[in-house]
């Protein structure tokens, strides 16, 4: 799994783009001020949580599925 940490807006439409499910899930740690963000095939917000070494207790707003509409 590859986890982008702290990703710019052109690396995650990049992301989404070359995802086969055309989707990312992200995990922001709100306390450290950590975003992380990988291709949503390669796994579940606590398979990425454990991939990143961090908890993931999911706290409301912690853990969301990125999309992007049609006219990006």
């Amino acid at each position: 799994m590859r986890i982008l940490i702290n990703p710019s807006d052109a690396d995650v439409i990049k992301l989404i783009r070359a995802s086969e499910m055309k989707a990312a899930r992200r995990i922001v740690d709100r306390a450290a001020g950590i975003v992380y963000v990988w291709d949503a095939k390669e796994g579940t917000h606590a398979d990425g949580a454990r991939e990143a070494g961090i908890s993931y207790d999911v706290p409301a707003g912690m853990g969301d599925i990125l999309t992007l509409d049609e006219d990006l």
